[in-house]
């Protein structure tokens, strides 16, 4: 600010200067090419499908309960000669896989056990 004039209020100098091209550019409006092509778009028809379809409601708690309740004491009623052919067939599996886990460990490499420096590795044997 420069001091001067009535009361000292303060004054101002501006400057304007002249643009040599005044030409602005313009942007041309363009269509845009993906409008109206979502209603093609097959995830949006199956989308729509789903959404026009009625959603089936559950049923209360209490009726699930009793449902299941019922399914279970029905197959306790049947399960009696089942239960012992199914225990042939656990104990017979859980004999195969308790085989392979045994296999697999007798084929398994010593691992050497590191005492302090410079120490030997253990091997299978020798003690």
């Amino acid at each position: 600010p420069v001091r001067g004039g009535p009361a000292m209020a303060p004054t101002y100098t501006i400057e304007a200067s002249l643009a040599i091209y005044s030409k602005v550019a313009r942007v041309k409006p363009r269509p845009d090419k993906l409008v109206g092509t979502v209603e093609k778009d097959k995830d949006y028809l199956a989308f729509m499908e789903r959404l026009a379809k009625p959603v089936a409601k559950l049923q209360s708690a209490d009726a699930q309960l009793d449902a299941k309740e019922a399914e279970e004491a029905k197959k306790e009623g049947e399960g009696k000669e089942g239960d012992a052919k199914k225990s042939v067939t656990v104990n017979a599996t859980s004999n195969l896989v308790m085989g392979m886990i045994d296999d697999v460990a007798s084929r398994r490499p010593v691992r050497p056990t590191i005492k302090g420096r410079g120490a030997k590795t253990a091997r299978a044997g020798s003690g």
